[in-house]
């Protein structure tokens, strides 16, 4: 989950851009900080390993000063993690309320 915070929140949110953070904001963190609220009790040991190489290579592009190869290699995470974590909310759709974060808890209309 550290890894996630790093790439997503502390790295992604920091660029110039204003428009490109609100979109992120309201978008893309909601379904990721959920999703991997509950990662460790529903996602698979190779969904994690994909996931941790990803982030990990994203970061090592980083550090070597190769920002449009990391760039990429975030556009594809993104794109390969789409299908995961839209399984991974539905499975928590049937979760029991007390297993899940509040802020995933439907609440009584």
């Amino acid at each position: 989950e550290r890894l996630e915070h790093d790439l997503h929140v502390d790295i992604l949110l920091r660029c110039d851009n204003a428009q490109l953070r609100d979109t992120i904001r309201r978008s893309q963190l909601p379904t990721i900080i959920a999703a991997h609220s509950t990662f460790k009790n529903v996602q698979g040991a190779n969904e994690i390993a994909a996931m941790l190489d990803e982030h990990l290579t994203i970061f090592d592009q980083l550090i070597a000063g190769r920002r449009e190869a990391a760039m990429q290699t975030l556009e594809a995470h993104l794109r390969r993690s789409m299908e995961p974590n839209v399984a991974l909310l539905e499975k928590l759709r049937f979760a029991e309320p007390s297993n899940l974060p509040p802020y995933l808890v439907p609440t009584p209309r």
